[in-house]
């Protein structure tokens, strides 16, 4: 469906990949991806996440935390409309790209080696020691 799409609308500069990622998301404007912690990897590299979003019930990786600064795609139409605002960088893309900031904080809130204390004290006051 990719190589397909890409050849639809006369796009020919990609590469499909499974080694050296980090240099690959520096060097891209975007990545199509499957449900996985790629789309994260991406926006803090600068690269657009276009992520394949299960029909599933349940939805397994960050997928939902970073939805908001990603296009997610169901259908070949929808993959194909997404890579086209990657590449005319529109409206869409950079609405969601203004929302990386957020996304990854949201992500990567606590941070701070700290992660244990907030956790009891959370506990603490729920009656649980």
């Amino acid at each position: 469906i990719l190589e397909t799409s890409a050849r639809e609308i006369s796009f020919d500069r990609y590469q499909i990949a499974s080694a050296g990622l980090h240099g690959l998301l520096l060097a891209s404007r975007m990545i199509i991806t499957g449900t996985s912690s790629v789309g994260v990897e991406a926006m803090a590299s600068g690269c657009m996440p276009v992520i394949y979003r299960t029909t599933g019930r349940y939805t397994l990786g960050p997928i939902p935390d970073i939805a908001d600064g990603a296009f997610l795609y169901t259908s070949e139409n929808e993959l194909r409309l997404a890579v086209k605002e990657c590449l005319e960088q529109g409206q869409g893309y950079i609405g969601r790209k203004s929302q990386w900031p957020i996304m990854l904080d949201r992500l990567c809130y606590g941070l701070d080696g700290k992660a244990s204390s907030r956790f009891y004290d959370w506990l603490n006051s729920r009656g649980v020691f």
